[in-house]
This record gives C-alpha cells, sequence and structure tokens, in this order.
C-alpha cells in the first residue's frame, strides 16, 4: 500500500512530535506461507498543537498507521520519531521499556471500543493512566469526574464498570480516559462514530481545547464534520478521491 499526500489546511508554527519516514508495514501470514504488505514508504509530520487526519479508502492502512504510532506494531522498516518527555524516540528501534514509558507519559490512543475491565468503575478506569503518570490519586479521580461529567455520564455511573453501561457511554469513557491524563500525544480511531450529535460536539470541544494547550493530535475521522471541526491538515493514504 503506498503513501499517499498530505494536504494542508490550517498551520502551524510549533516543534514536531512525529516524523515518520518511509515507513513500511508488513504481516507475514505464516499459515499461507506469504506476505502481506499494509503500508509502504508512508512520511508524514505532526507539529504540537496541530491535528492530522489519516484518511483513504478502506483497507488503505489508517488504523495500521495508528498502531505503529503507538508502538503496537512493530514498523517493518522506516522510522517513527516520536518526541517524548526526555527527548526523541525511534518507535520503529526502540526498546519495550522506551515504548511503556511513552505510553505513560507522552502517548494516548482512543480506539473505536474500550476495552472494559470487570468490576473496575468509570471513574477508575478513567483516572487509571494519570496514577499511573504519579499524579495523586484524589487529584487524579477529581479530574476523571469532571471529564465523565463534561460528556454526560452521570454521576451516579461513575462508580460502575463500564460492562453495564451503553455503547455509546462506554465511548464516552473511554474518550475522558484519553483525553483526562493531558497527553502530549493523541492517537485517535474513530472517537465519535458511536455517540450522538451532542455527545459527539462534546468531545469536538475537548479535543479541540487539547490542540489548544498544544497536543498533537493524529485521527481517523470518517464524520467529515468532525474531521473538517478538527484537522489543520489530511494525510491520504493511497490516492486522494478523483486523482
Amino acid at each position: 500500500m503506498s503513501a499517499g499526500g498530505r494536504e494542508g489546511r490550517r498551520g502551524s508554527a510549533r516543534g514536531i512530535a512525529i516524523a515518520v519516514r518511509d515507513l513500511r508495514k508488513t504481516f507475514v501470514l505464516h499459515n499461507l506461507g506469504t506476505e502481506l504488505e499494509a503500508l509502504r514508504d508512508v512520511s508524514l509530520e505532526v507539529r504540537f498543537g496541530e491535528c492530522l487526519a489519516v484518511d483513504g479508502a478502506s483497507g488503505a492502512g489508517k488504523s495500521t498507521l495508528l498502531r505503529c504510532l503507538y508502538g503496537n506494531y512493530l514498523a517493518s522498516g522506516g522510522e517513527i520519531v516520536v518526541r517524548g518527555e526526555r527527548g526523541e524516540v525511534d518507535l520503529a528501534t526502540a526498546s519495550p521499556r522506551e515504548i511503556l514509558e511513552l505510553r505513560v507519559r507522552t502517548l494516548s490512543h482512543v480506539s473505536q471500543f474500550l476495552r472494559v475491565i470487570p468490576r473496575v468503575s468509570a471513574l477508575d478506569i478513567v483516572a487509571a493512566p494519570m496514577i499511573e503518570q504519579g499524579q495523586d490519586p484524589g487529584a487524579a479521580r477529581g479530574r476523571a469526574g469532571e471529564f465523565l461529567a463534561r460528556l454526560n455520564i452521570p454521576e451516579r455511573l461513575h462508580a460502575l464498570p463500564p460492562m453495564t453501561f451503553s455503547g455509546g457511554e462506554r465511548q464516552r469513557v473511554n474518550i475522558a480516559r484519553g483525553l483526562a491524563r493531558r497527553a502530549r500525544i493523541l492517537l485517535l480511531d474513530e472517537p465519535t462514530a458511536s455517540l450522538d450529535r451532542h455527545n459527539r460536539q462534546v468531545a469536538v470541544d475537548l479535543i479541540n481545547a487539547a490542540k489548544a494547550e498544544g497536543a498533537a493530535v493524529v485521527g481517523i475521522f470518517h464524520d467529515s464534520e468532525v474531521r473538517d471541526a478538527l484537522a489543520d491538515a489530511v494525510f491520504w493514504l493511497g490516492a486522494p478521491p478523483g486523482r
């Protein structure tokens, strides 16, 4: 899958948060004795305070790219240079310890679905990343409660495990978990897909607020209104429509 290119909208003069150069990702299908090329020659940059939307046809490798940026998938070639608190780290060659530290200190990933943890309350799920960073547990739970409330999760539900929630409620817990911790880099894979219009706008406002505070955002947004409200530029995997 060849990379496409970037279409700019609103510029940013801040420093580079992520620099991807000639990224390749190939999956080895051992049972079939073959390889599947998911990404080839992908190069892009994302700056702090900027949102880059990743777009492309189904199967173009959008989610694969985000998983490479989070270190879930090991790159088959190229570089993924992320600026963390202690300097630059290349995820293509980083050790598991370095990747884990980036996830704790720098990277936050919001997927399409919350992986429900049995018997753990919504409040504790949202507070956990902040506590892991070393924040005071009481302050972390206080901020977690604020974000759950802003995303219209009633206080009576904060002490309940999200496995009892609706799909939309679970996703709002997921968004609160990803945004409350003030991560420097946000990786968002269809974060608003299961939300109604009102809560979708709340999520957009929270993401824009994170950008205003300097967070770099890379996201997949199939909803064109959400993409237009957030993206400073669009990176196309494969050829853009009409070309």
